[in-house]
């Protein structure tokens, strides 16, 4: 791996020939593009089939005026790459994208699209604790726009797998761990614990939280995350 600094300002991320560029900590840096193993899990082979599935039904099961909403809807909302730049989704992109988190989740796909252009926002609070102990995982939360009573609606966890307390930065997938279902006859309140079937919990060492809400009409807030040492 090398260091290099680029100029003007130029940022580039990506695999060009045999050469990968990207940025860490230290800054830019180039290196050899390796060939990565897959190992195919499970759960792998889980979102790959719901990414398969969506994509047929968008060129089968799904109207042209529906096929047209989506392409419309997309159109409307710019979002930023990695490298800070302004791109749009296809139709078809927007429409897996919003789906497949819902259909991991367990929940029923949105054919329709969105009738607002904007995303779902993010909480304004969250923290997480655990308890080796339970294997729970406790969720604290708050925000200005409510998902808790809207059936078909939730929040979406995800968890890293566990780390020495040292470390202070994460590097590993995230896996999903479970959710928060709304429910507009008896809303969930924060706290609450959520069993955590992604990774073993480990008393004292560091795991990374992320959370979004996925809202009824099939809207993903920004994922908000907290770090956190497990309990006893």
């Amino acid at each position: 791996m090398a260091l290099v600094r680029l100029p003007g300002g130029e940022q580039r991320s990506g695999r060009i020939g045999g050469i990968v560029w990207s940025t860490g900590k230290g800054g830019a840096y180039i290196r050899a593009a390796s060939i990565p193993v897959n190992p195919s899990s499970n759960r792998q082979q889980e979102v790959r089939a719901h990414m398969s599935s969506l994509s047929t039904q968008w060129g089968i099961d799904l109207t042209q005026d529906q096929r047209d909403a989506w392409s419309a809807w997309a159109a409307e909302r710019g979002r930023t790459n990695r490298l800070g730049a302004v791109i749009y989704l296809s139709g078809q992109q927007a429409y897996v994208s919003s789906n497949a988190p819902r259909l991991q989740a367990g929940l029923d796909q949105v054919d329709d699209p969105p009738a607002s252009i904007y995303d779902a926002p993010a909480l304004s609070g969250f923290s997480v604790e655990a308890s080796a102990a339970s294997g729970d995982v406790t969720i604290t939360w708050s925000g200005f726009y409510t998902w808790e009573d809207q059936d078909d609606a939730s929040l979406l966890l995800s968890i890293s797998r566990p780390v020495a307390a040292a470390r202070t930065y994460n590097s590993s997938p995230y896996r999903f761990m479970g959710q928060i279902p709304g429910d507009s006859g008896t809303p969930p309140t924060s706290p609450t614990d959520v069993a955590c079937t992604a990774w073993p919990l480990i008393e004292g060492q560091r795991l990374w939280c992320r959370a979004r809400m996925t809202l009824a009409d099939g809207r993903l807030a920004p994922w908000r995350e907290y770090n956190f040492l497990c309990g006893a």
